[in-house]
């Protein structure tokens, strides 16, 4: 009885105090899966909104797993270290809700320079490799090229992660299938309210060839494309065109879609896993 009791106790003591160092790798190839298969549906959505094509536009899909090892690299990363860095954070600040905002700000401000030259690769007509395409940003404006889109970035994730922290107020006393939905709604809500942020530094990576790299120009060139999507707004016939317009142009739709399938199915797969590890509890 005493192996059982000892199990029991270390289970009680992990539910209290959320997973340890050994599921990081359970975030890491739950990433890895989940983002490799999802490459395509990010891809198409990057450049619909780079392009202002529709989601379903042939060319948003073709070469689908273009850019796919920076994407898998950046995606595996962060989910590997989003649920225990949360947990920490949640630890730490004795708040889940901030520790969820800590999180998303230490995970986007890490991986910044790896988005970035992930969405140079989705946007490029031709593929290159991730080592490629980091000299031919630097070579074009120096280390500071992988700084550009940190500051909105990170207010992106800080919000997103307030949001997706709010699940954990809404699933203790549910089931699996209870946790899942929580999951898909608190990450849907995120993905809405920081999609002005997303939108901007999607904008932010697009305009650094565009510009002549620095601060100053890069930062005319987003105001400029901002100014356009006000008036484009205001040009609409009516308040309701106006709002399809915001939609459309934000991919709220298909992109909010996405995040909350893929959050929820990364946070049920790190969880079981975990779970699996922990000695199936």
């Amino acid at each position: 009885m005493a192996p059982e009791s000892n199990n029991q106790d270390r289970a009680l003591w992990r539910h209290a105090h959320g997973p340890q160092l050994p599921c990081v790798p359970c975030g890491i190839v739950s990433g890895l899966v989940m983002t490799g298969a999802l490459n395509p549906w990010d891809r198409a959505l990057y450049l619909s909104v780079v392009h202002r094509t529709s989601f379903f536009d042939r060319s948003n899909w073709q070469h689908p797993f273009r850019g796919i090892l920076q994407t898998v690299g950046q995606r595996g990363l962060s989910s590997g270290l989003y649920f225990p860095l949360e947990e920490a954070c949640s630890r730490w600040t004795s708040s889940a809700v901030v520790g969820g905002q800590l999180a998303g700000i230490i995970n986007g401000a890490m991986l910044n320079p790896i988005a970035l030259v992930k969405h140079q690769n989705w946007g490029s007509k031709e593929g290159a490799s991730f080592v490629e395409t980091s000299m031919h940003l630097y070579r074009y404006a120096g280390l500071k090229v992988f700084t550009h889109g940190l500051a909105v970035t990170m207010c992106r994730d800080a919000i997103f992660g307030f949001c997706f922290s709010l699940r954990k107020t809404a699933w203790h006393c549910q089931d699996e299938r209870g946790a899942f939905a929580a999951s898909m709604v608190f990450a849907a809500l995120g993905t809405v309210l920081s999609s002005p942020f997303n939108y901007i530094r999607n904008i932010t990576y697009a305009s650094i060839l565009a510009s002549d790299g620095t601060s100053r120009s890069m930062r005319r060139r987003v105001e400029a494309l901002l100014l356009e999507f006000a008036a484009d707004v205001r040009r609409q016939e009516t308040p309701l065109r106006s709002a399809q317009f915001v939609q459309e142009r934000l991919k709220l739709g298909w992109g909010s879609f996405r995040v909350a399938v893929g959050m929820a199915m990364l946070d049920f797969a790190y969880s079981a896993c975990c779970r699996f590890l922990n000695g199936g509890v």
